[in-house]
């Protein structure tokens, strides 16, 4: 993920909360991603409990478009 966030903006940076396993998170793997240079602004997001539907809990963000930079 590293390399990945050279080129992307993490939307959770702020709050990195754990997505695996489903149960009982203690792992980040599920990441909501913006193009860097892109202004993007991040209105909310969560990791969402639930329990049954995967072994990852879904991850919401919701965004605003505000232009290029």
């Amino acid at each position: 993920m590293q390399t990945i966030l050279e080129h992307w903006n993490d939307t959770a940076a702020n709050n990195p909360e754990p997505t695996i396993p489903s149960d009982q998170p203690r792992v980040k793997i599920d990441w909501v991603l913006t193009l860097k240079g892109q202004n993007w602004r991040v209105i909310s997001g969560q990791v969402l409990e639930e329990k049954v539907a995967s072994d990852h809990r879904p991850v919401l963000v919701e965004l605003e478009w505000v232009g290029k930079n």
